[in-house]
């Protein structure tokens, strides 16, 4: 039946360097906008953006983030979206920034998507926000006078952070304390504790409003289609009140106070470490709509910070003795751009000092010829310009985005962001502009533009103070309730808890039909070898096959190992990965500080005659690439013991990319000089890695669990400190460093070595194969190659295996965090070929599910921000992680009991929530490979490092669907699940704030583990481990006697 109110399409945008195609309509009824991104992928995706302006800290914005998903009107039932999304293979999330709430889904196919937008827009315009859902997604104060909430708890890990204080004085700086972006919109600590439920409330019907919501979807969907379901949800809206318009939020509101003049300030952090701070230099920069200069403060930001060749760099970081470890920026849309440059890790008393040096280097941009190079911006325009481009052609991320700015602050009729993402013309007058046009932005962007920086210094006083206070509240709570009122507010607790908690009625799942997950259109490309790698069994003969054979010199004597994966592209990657198990071990963690920075270090050239300097490098690399970098692994998908070289590139700059990755690998020279740097560099960040406890975590769990043999271990920051601090220290030459890295450079570099991945349109590579040679040096030519070597597993290198993990319990105490982290471990399925590896993915989703047992036990609880199972078949491990816990201990005991329960049968297995499960398992095959080039990486991935069949994916999901029982899900559970609750078959790590050890400590011993503590120290490596809890006693000490005189101050 047709609408009598129609949404009007407004705009349809055919972009002018991509596949994809733009329609905007409005509801000229109710002020509803939406927008369909129609591009090519395996999985759609919404966005659905609320402009959430505030004037205070109270967190009404980041609340109404987590109420959203606590039920609707019409879906009165916590979790709702959650396990229905689940069940059609959808993943719900959501973020808070300073100006926006965006809640997102994706979804295999257009199918299940377009039966969940629906219910989706009715949680966010019509939510219950009951008082119980605010009392545990909020704030409450438990049966200890303790501080809890879901909200509250992840606020506490992060407001005391360097980079947190640091952002909201500056925000407060740039626009005035009373301005909606000068708002800590995910509330601070103190607002939380006193924000009312009726304030979120009325909050939301302020602001939820249909004129202020903009539906946001991508995806390979018909235009009709979706107008349809749209307009349906438009129909079931109220209309405006057109004789009282809304304030459009933002927009109209009173403009901001801009800074008149400079303004520098000095902020403290709390940490122990007072070594090194951090700075932040911030202007408010030229308005939305003008896009050429906001293009062109993007270029210059990129001028001044691009490792290496970036001024900034080149006199603060990339010099002996580096006064920072790093300098990066961003931006920020808001009706004006926002920019930023931050500097890391610079030492605490030259703060003042590096920002002076900062801000005299920027000026002398415009008064000092030496300082601007207008072919370099140039580079940089063009460079930035295909970088655009392919990434429009893998995601529609930015896109989106710039729809997300385009609602907030461009007009209402589409054509700002009509102007903003039709073309790439701006890059295109940016070309053509002379040295005077770009001086003259940088003199009225940033050098006339009164600046705000921020120096951020860490205060060990605050460290304590912070510690203190936490504990006087507490104990100021247990004075003020007695045991009778805190009895009572943990009751309080647990009936929201309850409350929350009553399961959504199977009637009301059922009338959602799941989609058939062995019915998923997964994108294929096309395979084909060249070299060694036709040895292998198993052949595809294709048209690009006989394209790669014709191109292969001596194709039966051709001695490196080539994969193709073959689709449509303008853009071409290359990855060569080496194996780390060829190097010595007492070399390997120079790999990590030394060989990652390949791309940063000078070339003697293949003429053997012509240096390039460290600059002409990156500029020339930058010229010919698109991105160029050196790392350890395969992406997010482990092999941590391989060494990849990896290099994007337009098409046609095929040969050049195949000549950089040569260059890196062969040609790049240790000096002296670039040595002290990398060296310095990697010393200074230390102190900032320490600050985190998630890192500090990984760190003992990594360190522990693997052998010195293996770069998980090697490559650990904390575990290598004090050898790195001693070649620092000696003075040692870097002739001796040298010698050492060419010795590693002989062992890696080598045909029998190399695994060469080439992925894109092999019919637009001039000379697929013959570009390879170049690899080949004359000496291998001629003699017979040694045997490839094997892919490095990684549990080849773990310390501990099968019943080898059992009793040892790691805490590490810090004082920079004030939430908890943990891990523990277990024995697991070691490789990918198991039978039980569907049955146990299908457990791990049905433990892990948003609204499913953990998240309600743990996460409902307050225990802990959230925890999770994993299964690491790569290391042969089973994980459960616990991250940002009030209380940890408690944490993983719920987990046990949930195990235990559905192993016993005490809790059934439910068949939804089962078929939930098996549809997130094929969910996350999917959206892993949602645009070619990952399906690409994946497919080589899966076929040349784990031996599986090519379309693997598929035949999970067909064991999945007909073969995974709740019999069977159970008997992994008990197999792989259970063993982490007992100290016989597990280990415990934990990284968490000085004043939780001692009760973790107890609770853990109790349950029968070794317990050991290290203190996490300030200028040396980390303690060593022992009962005795080496080095806190003296700490406890010294820490009495700075309260004490803190105090006295």
């Amino acid at each position: 039946m047709s609408s009598s109110h129609p949404l009007k399409l407004i705009q349809d945008i055919k972009l002018t360097y991509s596949p994809s195609r733009v329609f905007v309509w409005r509801s000229e009824r109710t002020g509803l906008q939406s927008v369909l991104i129609q591009q090519s992928s395996t999985m759609v995706r919404g966005h659905f953006a609320v402009g959430s302006e505030i004037h205070n800290d109270s967190g009404c914005p980041h609340t109404l983030e987590h109420l959203v998903f606590m039920g609707s009107k019409k879906y009165p039932y916590k979790g709702l979206l959650d396990i229905l999304g689940n069940k059609m293979m959808s993943e719900t999330n959501a973020w808070t920034a300073v100006d926006q709430t965006v809640y997102t889904i994706s979804t295999v196919g257009w199918e299940a998507f377009s039966v969940l937008l629906p219910v989706y827009i009715d949680h966010i315009i019509n939510p219950t926000i009951t008082d119980s859902a605010c009392t545990t997604e909020v704030y409450y104060l438990d049966g200890n006078g303790e501080d809890r909430g879901v909200v509250f708890s992840e606020m506490q890990g992060i407001e005391n952070t360097a980079s947190s204080i640091e952002e909201l004085e500056t925000q407060k700086l740039l626009f005035g304390s009373k301005s909606a972006f000068s708002s800590e919109t995910g509330g601070l600590m103190a607002a939380l504790r006193v924000l009312s439920h009726d304030q979120i409330r009325q909050f939301h019907k302020d602001i939820y409003r249909p004129d202020n919501l903009s539906i946001i979807v991508s995806g390979d969907i018909d235009p009709k289609e979706f107008a349809a379901v749209v307009q349906a949800i438009d129909d079931s809206m109220p209309a405006l009140d057109k004789s009282h318009p809304h304030p459009r939020p933002f927009v109209d509101t009173e403009p901001s106070s801009y800074p008149s003049k400079k303004v520098v300030k000095t902020v403290e952090f709390p940490e122990t470490d007072e070594t090194f701070g951090e700075i932040s230099i911030s202007w408010i920069g030229p308005k939305v709509h003008e896009t050429i200069e906001s293009t062109a403060i993007d270029i210059i930001l990129k001028y001044l910070t691009l490792e290496g060749i970036g001024i900034l760099c080149k006199e603060i970081v990339d010099i002996p003795d580096p006064l920072a470890t790093d300098v990066y920026f961003d931006e920020t849309y808001y009706l004006n751009q926002q920019i930023n440059i931050s500097l890391s890790n610079v030492a605490t008393e030259n703060l003042q000092l590096v920002f002076e040096k900062a801000e005299a280097i920027i000026a002398k941009v415009v008064t000092d010829e030496k300082y601007f190079d207008l072919k370099h911006v140039q580079e940089l325009v063009e460079r930035t310009k295909y970088k655009d481009i392919k990434a429009s052609e893998l995601s529609s991320s930015e896109l989106v985005d710039t729809t997300i700015v385009a609602f907030l602050y461009g007009s209402l009729d589409g054509k700002s962001l009509r102007q903003w993402i039709i073309d790439v013309k701006d890059y295109d007058v940016l070309l053509e502009w002379t040295a005077e046009q770009w001086k003259a932005v940088v003199k009225k962007y940033l050098v006339d533009n009164p600046l705000v920086a921020v120096l951020a210094k860490p205060s060990k006083v605050l460290s304590k103070s912070i510690k203190k206070e936490t504990a006087n509240r507490i104990a100021a709570n247990k004075e003020k309730y007695g045991p009778d009122g805190l009895a009572a507010l943990q009751a309080k607790a647990d009936a929201a808890q309850a409350e929350n908690n009553k399961p959504v009625p199977e009637s009301v799942l059922k009338q959602f039909k799941a989609p058939d997950l062995t019915k998923i259109k997964f994108i294929d490309t096309t395979m084909a070898k060249a070299g060694t790698a036709l040895k292998d069994e198993e052949q595809f003969p294709s048209k690009v096959q006989t394209i790669v054979s014709k191109n292969t010199p001596k194709e039966d004597h051709f001695p490196l190992y080539v994969t193709f994966e073959d689709y449509e592209s303008q853009f071409v990657t290359l990855n060569i990965y080496l194996s780390t198990r060829e190097v010595d071990t007492e070399l390997l963690p120079y790999v990590q500080v030394f060989f990652t920075e390949l791309f940063t270090l000078p070339i003697l050239l293949e003429d053997g005659v012509t240096h390039l300097s460290l600059e002409d490098t990156i500029r020339q690399l930058k010229s010919d690439t698109l991105k160029a970098s050196a790392s350890l692994g395969s992406g997010s998908n482990g092999f941590e013991d391989l060494f990849c070289v990896s290099i994007q590139a337009r098409a046609d700059k095929y040969a050049d990319a195949v000549k950089w990755a040569h260059r890196a690998l062969s040609l790049t020279q240790f000096t002296d000089d670039r040595i002290s740097v990398l060296l310095d560099k990697h010393i200074n960040r230390l102190a900032e890695y320490k600050r985190y406890g998630s890192y500090a975590l990984n760190s003992s769990v990594e360190t522990t669990m693997h052998t010195p043999r293996s770069m998980r271990y090697a490559s650990d920051l904390l575990i290598t400190e004090e050898r790195f601090k001693k070649l620092q220290e000696d003075h040692i030459p870097g002739e001796v460093i040298r010698k050492d890295l060419e010795k590693i450079r002989s062992q890696l570099v080598a045909p029998h070595n190399m695994r060469i991945f080439i992925s894109g349109q092999v019919s637009n590579l001039k000379d697929p194969v013959k570009t390879l040679e170049k690899f080949l040096d004359v000496s291998s030519a001629k003699k017979d190659v040694a045997p490839l070597t094997a892919v490095p597993s990684d549990s080849d290198t773990c310390a501990y295996k099968g019943k080898d993990i059992a009793k040892l319990a790691k805490i590490t105490s810090m004082p920079s965090t004030e939430s908890s982290y943990a891990t523990v471990v277990c024995p697991g399925i070691n490789g990918f070929k198991h039978e039980d590896l569907p049955a146990l993915y299908t457990a791990v989703e049905y433990l892990n599910a948003v609204e499913g047992p953990i998240w309600r036990g743990v996460r409902g609880a307050g225990y802990a921000y959230g925890a999770n199972i994993s299964a690491l078949p790569e290391v042969g491990h089973i994980h459960l992680q616990v991250y940002r816990g009030a209380d940890t201990p408690k944490a993983v005991q719920t987990c046990k009991k949930l195990v235990s329960d559905f192993v016993t049968g005490e809790t059934p297995l439910e068949s939804l929530h089962l078929e939930g499960a098996k549809n997130m398992v094929a969910h996350n095959f999917a959206s892993s490979r949602q645009n070619s080039s990952s399906a690409a990486l994946l497919s080589y991935i899966d076929y040349t490092f784990k031996g599986l069949v090519r379309n693997n994916p598929q035949e999970v999901l067909k064991k999945v669907a007909h073969e995974v029982t709740a019999e069977k899900v159970r008997e992994v559970m008990e197999k792989y699940f259970l063993p982490l609750f007992d100290p016989k078959t597990s280990m415990v790590f934990v990284a968490c704030h000085s004043s939780m050890t001692d009760d973790v400590l107890k609770k853990f011993e109790a349950d029968g583990y070794e317990v050991s503590v290290k203190t996490l120290a300030t200028s040396t490596s980390l303690a060593p481990y022992g009962s005795d809890q080496s080095g806190s006693e003296d700490e406890d000490k010294e820490e009495e006697e700075d309260e004490e005189e803190s105090d006295e101050e």
